[in-house]
């Protein structure tokens, strides 16, 4: 059965978000690190909220939720630059002769 205590850690639904500095719904944990496509032996928080290639809790700068849409659109395209720049052949390219296109498909 679903434990919905606030203050009871263990077995709660709800897990503590470091960046809200309390009890969050949309805070989940996971062994799978999004930026190496792998699992590890280390548990992180991630965040419901946010969207893009990485949506760990540790990265960001502040909570999801209190930043401004602008710094939303940053971040995400940072980390896309970063995912792209650690994992280039999960890039969808097609090589044609000597030139490269990226897929539209």
């Amino acid at each position: 059965m679903t434990n919905l205590n606030f203050y009871d850690d263990k077995g709660s639904v709800f897990k503590y978000c470091p960046k809200a500095d309390k009890k969050c719904a949309f805070c989940g944990e996971s062994n799978w690190n999004p930026m190496t496509d792998s699992k590890s032996d280390k548990t992180y928080l991630f965040c419901g909220m946010a969207s893009g290639y990485e949506t760990r809790v540790e990265p960001l700068p502040e909570c999801w939720l209190d930043m401004s849409k602008p710094a939303q659109t940053k971040y995400r395209k940072q980390k896309k630059a970063e995912y792209e720049a650690l994992n280039p052949r999960s890039l969808n390219y097609k090589t044609v002769s000597s030139k490269r296109y990226k897929k539209s498909y």
